[in-house]
């Protein structure tokens, strides 16, 4: 499993943007936490839209990202 170094926290297990899944909860840096709550893919297929709501303040934002970037992501399942 690829990996990705969080300020504050460390390594943590990462997966790329293209496996993301609604529901999923993203790890920022120093703990912070973001539920994605739709994806969007673009028509090229090269870019990945999504909405995330920020756990905590409850902040909604949409955000675009390449579909090899690392997230780290903690699953709900």
């Amino acid at each position: 499993m690829k990996k990705i170094r969080l300020q504050g926290i460390g390594w943590y297990n990462a997966i790329e943007a293209k496996d993301l899944v609604v529901g999923d909860v993203i790890m920022h840096n120093f703990g912070a936490t973001s539920t994605v709550t739709s994806i969007y893919p673009s028509k090229s297929g090269k870019i990945i839209n999504y909405h995330v709501v920020t756990n905590g303040s409850g902040y909604e934002a949409d955000c675009r990202t390449t579909v090899n970037r690392l997230f780290a992501v903690k699953r709900v399942n």
